[in-house]
């Protein structure tokens, strides 16, 4: 909302006191906005509201904050000790690639195929590997002969030749109870000789 501005209006008064001489005079007249009973005090009264919202105007803040923005420091101080500890060791890793690139960049770079302490510590390395494997893997082989023994030693719970005798006697009974016999050249039961 903002203070009813005022206004200045000129006019033009004639001074018609003497009819021969006509002189033209200009007159500032203050006009209201609303209407006011004393006019000098209206006009006080609006100057004050003007500059209150004038003042009003020059002391806003920006609704865009452009400011620089604000520093927070980390609640979780040692995440950001090594968070720096970590940057600390990329730099000190980026300033020793950048020495032996420069050192390569000044010596026409070398090829050295052979490093003594490289070989010596590769052949321990795999022969120290080599027989823990060798020994993991024998002692699975043992497990596993074990293992088979022992499945072999148990004697199966279920019998086939029984399930046969048991199948058979179900379908001899079955030929003598069924309306109509099948006719049929070979019987079941020579089937139990065979086994």
């Amino acid at each position: 909302m903002f203070a009813p501005f005022k206004r200045l209006v000129a006019m033009e008064i004639t001074n018609t006191m003497d009819a021969k001489r006509s002189t033209k005079s200009r007159i500032i007249v203050y006009q209201p906005v609303t209407p006011a009973c004393n006019k000098t005090l209206k006009r006080k009264w609006d100057d004050q509201t003007f500059n209150k919202h004038r003042e009003r105007v020059n002391n806003a803040r920006s609704l865009i904050d452009n400011k620089a923005p604000r520093i927070y420091f980390p609640m979780n101080l040692k995440k950001a000790q090594a968070e720096e500890q970590d940057k600390a060791k990329i730099d000190k890793n980026n300033r020793m690639m950048l020495e032996k690139i420069a050192h390569i960049m000044k010596t026409k770079g070398g090829v050295d195929d052979w490093n003594k302490d490289y070989q010596n510590n590769k052949l321990t390395c795999s022969t120290f590997h080599q027989t823990y494997r060798q020994q993991q893997l024998d002692r699975i082989n043992n497990d596993n002969k074990i293992l088979i023994k022992r499945l072999q030693s148990v004697k199966p719970y279920y019998n086939r030749t029984e399930w046969l005798n048991h199948h058979l006697k179900h379908l001899k009974h079955s030929t003598y109870i069924s309306q109509f016999h099948p006719k049929s050249k070979t019987s079941p039961l020579p089937l139990l000789k065979t086994l």
